[in-house]
């Protein structure tokens, strides 16, 4: 019964309005009945609860890509992408999002952001060398590789961009060495 699960959603973000999962399934539930506006609804509550979290205005963006609302989701996208500084792994599905729009300059000015934020971290140095590859600009990949390598030699992400940089340049060899060393390593 999709109305009484609502009510009882409405009910459970009313006493908490800070509960993320319940904003998360009610838009479901509004997504599974096609109610698009709902759903838009729902997560413009949620980012207004929570304007911290980069949840919010991802949900939307990716409610308006499916809509093909390309215009609207690219300043959630944004969005999303300034509040992600702390999840890595929403800021890649951010720049996969970018990049599903032809959006990787746009993609690579909010790494560069997150970069100058966060200096010590390799994250945003992983990222952008995963929107210069996609870009096929590999020298630049490496050297984005580079600066992630001299923050943090142990981190599996930058490990496993490598690998796919060297699976993109034909040396299939390199890159299984490289997961090989990160294994071992």
């Amino acid at each position: 019964d999709r109305a009484t699960a609502l009510r009882e959603l409405d009910l459970l973000i009313a006493r908490e309005p800070r509960n993320a999962r319940a904003y998360e399934a009610k838009a479901m539930l509004q997504r599974g009945a096609q109610d698009w506006a709902g759903a838009g609804r729902t997560y413009g509550a949620l980012k207004l609860a929570l304007p911290e979290s980069p949840l919010g205005p991802f949900r939307l963006a990716q409610l308006h890509i499916k809509q093909k609302l390309i215009d609207s989701a690219v300043p959630e996208l944004d969005l999303a992408m300034a509040r992600s500084i702390r999840s890595r792994e929403l800021s890649l599905e951010l720049i996969s999002l970018y990049t599903q729009l032809g959006r990787l300059e746009r993609a690579a000015a909010n790494v560069n952001s997150l970069a100058r934020a966060d200096q010590s971290s390799p994250f945003p140095w992983i990222a952008l060398s995963h929107i210069q590859m996609a870009q096929k600009r590999y020298g630049d990949a490496e050297a984005s590789l580079e600066k992630a390598r001299e923050r943090d030699r142990s981190s599996p992400a930058m490990h496993i961009a490598a690998s796919r940089l060297h699976a993109l340049k034909g040396d299939t060899a390199r890159s299984l060495a490289v997961l090989e060393e990160a294994r071992s390593g």
